[in-house]
């Protein structure tokens, strides 16, 4: 897709201004940017496999015998065993220093980058944040285990803007990005600690990576009632679903189907406007 300095001239987009496009040329999707939120067990890895390969699957849940057998999937897992001495969050960074130079050079072989799941991303983060940052941490003994977690609000803030930049960097491989992340029931507005309560509605877990939601043209919640595989692309009652895709509300969770589908769908209503 090339720039229109024409079209974008008659829009009123100054003389000098490049890589300005008409938005209905835009059909096919070059690079997804997409986060699959569920239940455990509801087919969020099976799912993201179904996208386009070659892809890499970044298994942080210690869970890769989910997708074994998947043709055209490459997985490495990432996993702190004793979070006293992490490492999974900095092999993290280094590989994706690795694809990034892979980029630069024009060798980059993947399609699709998956981080399975956000979840887990998260405590890396955090262990990572505890190791660097051990004045925002405090440490519990419990017989005789050391136990440190991280503490203030500084703490969240930090690891929120570690996932941030690392789902940036990731954007600009030029690949598909799926993320994986768990659900839970939304706070309500009343909550407290002593009087927790919750609406009907399903929110990303926890709860303060919320903030991350706007980064993702597309939001589905993945369903495996009835032993089949179904994600929710649009808004419903108890799930704020969103895609910028020419499709249905409701499609089975099959990535690159579901991709041609809106190609199709792109081009069809493309021909029928120009055909009126």
């Amino acid at each position: 897709m090339s720039s229109n300095n024409g079209a974008a001239g008659a829009a009123g987009i100054p003389e000098g201004i490049s890589g300005v496009i008409p938005a209905d040329s835009i059909t096919q999707v070059d690079a997804l940017k997409l986060i699959l939120l569920g239940e455990p067990g509801a087919g969020k890895s099976w799912c993201s496999c179904t996208g386009r390969p070659p892809i890499f699957v970044a298994d942080c849940d210690d869970r890769r015998a989910s997708i074994a057998g998947k043709p055209g999937v490459l997985v490495k897992t990432y996993v702190d065993r004793n979070p006293l001495m992490p490492h999974a969050w900095s092999d993290i960074e280094t590989d994706l220093g690795a694809f990034e130079y892979a980029k630069q050079k024009g060798t980059l072989g993947i399609k699709t980058y998956v981080i399975a799941s956000l979840t887990y991303l998260l405590k890396y983060a955090q262990h990572q944040l505890i190791k660097d940052q051990p004045s925002l941490c405090r440490t519990g003994v419990i017989n005789g285990t050391k136990y440190p977690i991280t503490q203030g609000w500084d703490s969240v803030i930090y690891a929120q803007k570690m996932i941030e930049g690392l789902l940036n960097r990731l954007f600009e491989l030029g690949v598909d990005v799926i993320v994986e992340a768990h659900i839970r029931r939304e706070k309500d507005a009343t909550w407290t600690e002593k009087n927790p309560k919750f609406t009907d509605k399903w929110s990303i877990d926890p709860q303060n990576l919320k903030m991350l939601l706007p980064v993702f043209n597309e939001r589905w919640l993945v369903d495996n009632a009835n032993d089949s595989y179904k994600v929710t692309t649009k808004p419903t009652y108890d799930f704020n679903a969103v895609t910028a895709l020419n499709i249905d509300g409701s499609e089975t969770a099959n990535i690159t189907e579901i991709l041609a589908k809106h190609d199709i769908n792109t081009k069809n209503k493309k021909g029928a406007s120009r055909g009126h």
